[in-house]
């Protein structure tokens, strides 16, 4: 298992791995992964996506078939089963419902204060055309009040922010420990495998030889 408490780039987990960036991407397409991108569109990879690609890699240096990798992979990589982590299924499922939403309030914000900070000029001017008709006590409230608002909308966000990296982290442990636990359920499959293959092998070889009749 691969232990990084950083975030790979792919030329940072091809080297790990020894494999070409282009065998990474090929993987990726063969095994329908989902690889999630940074603002710059570049892609990176968690711990739990690394050792996929570690596990991969450990099974094509066995020998082993890409169609067979995905027989014994696809199970404990598709997106539905990362989430059916025994014991966890509600907290997932929460989650999983929660996040869409907390992204749209968090777009919401994001959104009521890039069009307060695009028009506080022009409310600036307001204010400026008004001060000799409003007490300047008014004109106080409400500079304080714009003040107040911004810094409500700014807390939030970063609230909202907060929850989504808790939940991303959440996640991210719960799917190492669903990878360990089926990774060993993998090598135990490929063990079975690897016995099958040698005894085949080594019954074609007696009955070439003549010592096993067909």
């Amino acid at each position: 298992m691969i232990n990084t408490k950083d975030k790979l780039s792919i030329t940072e987990l091809s080297k790990l791995l020894d494999v070409t960036d282009h065998t990474l991407r090929y993987y990726e397409k063969e095994f329908n992964l989902q690889i999630p991108r940074d603002s710059r569109g570049r892609r990176y990879y968690s711990e739990a996506l690394c050792n996929i690609f570690a596990k991969i890699k450990q099974l094509r240096d066995e020998g082993v078939e890409i169609k067979s990798i995905k027989d014994l992979l696809t199970d404990y990589i598709t997106d539905e089963s990362l989430f059916q982590i025994e014991g966890s299924t509600e907290n997932h499922s929460s989650i999983t419902k929660t996040l869409p939403a907390s992204r749209q309030d968090l777009e919401a914000v994001s959104s009521s204060i890039d069009y307060i900070k695009a028009n506080i000029d022009e409310i600036k001017i307001l204010l400026s055309n008004i001060t000799n008709r409003v007490p300047t006590s008014i004109l106080l409230d409400i500079s304080k009040s714009t003040t107040e608002i911004i810094d409500k909308l700014n807390n939030q966000t970063r609230q909202l922010n907060d929850a989504i990296e808790t939940s991303n982290r959440f996640i991210e442990a719960e799917l190492e420990s669903h990878l360990e636990r089926h990774f060993k359920k993998i090598d135990e499959a490929l063990s079975e495998w690897r016995k099958k293959n040698k005894s085949s092998a080594f019954k074609h070889f007696f009955r070439k030889i003549g010592l096993v009749s067909y």
